[in-house]
């Protein structure tokens, strides 16, 4: 919500402003929850596919009225914690023949 304090911002501003690289979908969700709160309108209602879409606080997030709950809606450096846990890497790969290379020529 800092982000959107002092002008519209697009996807990709706020997504800078609380140091993502791009648009993740933490971040989608995280408007997608502050919009359906109220607390986030597009800058151009009628048209929520334009390339040129902002997002602006509303006047109840202004007012502070929900200050509180706003903060639980934004992303989580956790999310960005648990993505960087690594997994069991697969399996080697074997080289050197594959399935049905050998004796495939043809004479």
């Amino acid at each position: 919500m800092v982000a959107l304090a002092a002008t519209p911002a697009s996807r990709s501003e706020i997504a800078a402003a609380i140091g993502h690289k791009s648009i993740s979908s933490s971040i989608r969700q995280a408007v997608a929850d502050l919009m359906a709160a109220g607390l986030v309108e597009y800058t151009v209602p009628e048209k929520p596919n334009s390339r040129l879409q902002k997002y602006r606080l509303t006047p109840k997030a202004v007012a502070g009225s929900t200050a509180k709950s706003a903060k639980n809606l934004t992303p989580r450096a956790s999310a960005k914690r648990d993505k960087n846990k690594t997994s069991p890497s697969p399996a080697p790969r074997r080289k050197g023949l594959t399935k049905g290379s050998k004796g495939s020529r043809s004479t």
